[in-house]
């Protein structure tokens, strides 16, 4: 069960990353948006690269928590744990570009969103069935 769960972390982790070059993440917080200095280097491509380096957000503003694909997945995954990442970063609702072992694809739109949705759901399934089968709920066969 752990290796399951360890699988879709890392999986997860690895389409944040992709999603995160294509700068398909954005700040939450919406004052994040009225600095102009921060505009004049984060949103100065069409759609604005959040996490790009080159908009490197937090040089700008230091308090803010800097975006990572790997905390963002485990953020999601314990469900009772934050590190502030999932609060601070949302998917963008653009169509996510993926190439995997020279296969290319498309993913629509909805796609980035529905992983976390995903990923979240299966948090939630797999942290209390191993809350019961801890507590002896549920047997192990």
């Amino acid at each position: 069960m752990i290796l399951i769960a360890l699988g879709v972390f890392f999986i997860c982790a690895v389409v944040y990353a992709e999603a995160a070059k294509q700068g398909l993440f954005a700040p939450s917080n919406a004052s994040v948006f009225m600095r102009e200095n921060l505009k004049k280097v984060c949103a100065t491509s069409d759609p604005p690269q959040w996490t790009s380096k080159a908009c490197n957000l937090n040089a700008i503003v230091p308090e803010y928590t800097k975006f990572s694909p790997y905390a963002y997945s485990l953020d999601v995954i314990l469900p009772i744990v934050s590190l502030k990442q999932r609060e601070d970063w949302h998917p963008i609702h653009r169509p996510l570009e993926m190439d995997f072992a020279g296969l290319s694809a498309q993913l629509p739109p909805y796609f980035l969103r529905g992983l976390v949705w995903f990923e979240s759901i299966f948090a939630w399934v797999w942290t209390l069935s191993l809350s019961a089968l801890a507590i002896g709920i549920i047997k192990r066969d």
